[in-house]
């Protein structure tokens, strides 16, 4: 979870920075919707990063909750994305521009955490 955690904070970082910076060029309206999609995709993959968690966890816990999670998360979140590009206030292009600002996240977040994995001060610590 703690590389999901990351992912997700540095998308909303990334998509703050940017979102200003669209406000100012395009417009309010694309970066609202920069933004709106950005916070789609974080709470979807955050969603998603806890389902997998709960279900692989050698101690599941209360079965009836990851239940609840499965069943509402799926339905509701894409319902949630339905409306937001159904929505007048909302421009499609940057809804997408926000929803693929989390896989381009989360390939730099995994490609800095691969170059890092071998370094000696990480080799050092699985070592003892």
């Amino acid at each position: 979870m703690p590389f999901a955690r990351l992912a997700v904070r540095d998308a909303l970082v990334a998509c703050a920075i940017i979102g200003v910076a669209m406000a100012v060029y395009p417009g309010e309206g694309q970066a609202f919707s920069l933004v709106a999609g950005c916070i789609w995709a974080s709470l979807n993959f955050y969603l998603l990063a806890l389902l997998v968690v709960s279900l692989a966890a050698r101690n599941r816990g209360n079965r009836l909750f990851i239940f609840v999670l499965a069943c509402a998360k799926i339905p509701a979140s894409y319902y949630l994305l339905y409306w937001l590009f159904r929505t007048e206030y909302l421009e499609p292009v940057g809804l997408t521009a926000g929803i693929t600002l989390l896989p381009v996240v989360l390939l730099f977040r995994g490609l800095l955490q691969a170059r890092n994995a071998g370094t000696a001060e990480n080799v050092r610590e699985e070592g003892t």
